[in-house]
């Protein structure tokens, strides 16, 4: 397995811990559809609200903070995802939430662990998608 891989995967390993520490249970992980993942995927005690986790891991933050690498486009297939998982175990009735944990360090090191709670929802998807649609429109309409 390529470094990078195993510095993820021991960064989904480390916030898996963290979320069953904090109570939620693990339904699944590396949930895939399509081209689409959803790294942990989670649901409360009582199975009302379901949990979509990305994970973002760096050795370091010598560069870009790691949750600033979920874009608009990512936040898009985490949608898709979730969606399909949704209608694909039928939960549709359940309260949902979209988070990002960044975990910081390697695995000789103590990682630093930050979880951004309610990271982003629907309508920062929607509005993030119609910004694009904007810039598309006014590209074509305003070409020098």
């Amino acid at each position: 397995m390529a470094q990078h891989n195993e510095l993820g995967k021991w960064g989904e390993d480390i916030a898996a811990k963290f979320l069953e520490e904090k109570g939620w249970y693990i339904r699944h992980r590396n949930w895939r559809h399509k081209h689409a993942e959803l790294d942990i995927v989670c649901i409360d005690e009582n199975d009302t609200t379901i949990l979509f986790v990305e994970v973002k891991t760096r050795s370091t933050l010598t560069y870009t903070p790691p949750a600033q690498a979920v874009d608009a486009e990512k936040r898009q297939n985490i949608l898709e995802a979730a969606e399909a998982y949704i209608h694909s175990f039928r939960k549709e009735n359940r309260r949902l939430r979209y988070d990002i944990i960044s975990v910081t360090g390697t695995p000789d090191t103590t990682p630093i662990i930050q979880h951004d709670e309610g990271a982003f929802t629907m309508i920062d998807i929607f509005e993030d998608d119609y910004a694009a649609q904007r810039r598309k429109l006014n590209s074509i309409f305003f070409r020098h």
